[in-house]
């Protein structure tokens, strides 16, 4: 466990409190001769560092690298949807009709579906 050492202390800063005894004079000043309260701990008040804050703007933000919607884009993006879907069971001729009409309207489906 741990080893008992024997110290020899000059001064031990303890009371030995018995049954009625008083620690304050009538004025309120203190009976004991060694004991010594604690100072008050000083809180730590961290220096507000007053820094130079460039404006906000967006080649230096999150969205610098964001690509706008383009026509391009959205067109790209409706011929990767038709690849991936599952397309219904009709006429060739037909599903190309269909294919037609949902790209002239599929930037308005985007749209809604954001």
């Amino acid at each position: 466990m741990y080893p008992i050492l024997d110290v020899n202390l000059d001064i031990i800063n303890f009371v030995d409190v018995k049954e009625n005894n008083n620690l304050f004079k009538e004025n309120y000043d203190l009976l004991l001769q060694n004991c010594i309260p604690r100072p008050v701990a000083g809180y730590f008040h961290r220096p507000k560092a007053k820094k130079g804050r460039k404006p906000w703007s967006i080649p230096i933000s999150l969205f610098k690298d964001y690509a706008p919607d383009t026509d391009v884009l959205f067109m790209k993006c409706f011929e990767e949807d038709w690849r991936r879907m599952t397309k219904p069971k009709i006429k060739e001729e037909n599903l190309a009709k269909c294919k037609i009409i949902l790209k002239k309207n599929y930037k308005i489906m985007y749209l809604y579906y954001i």
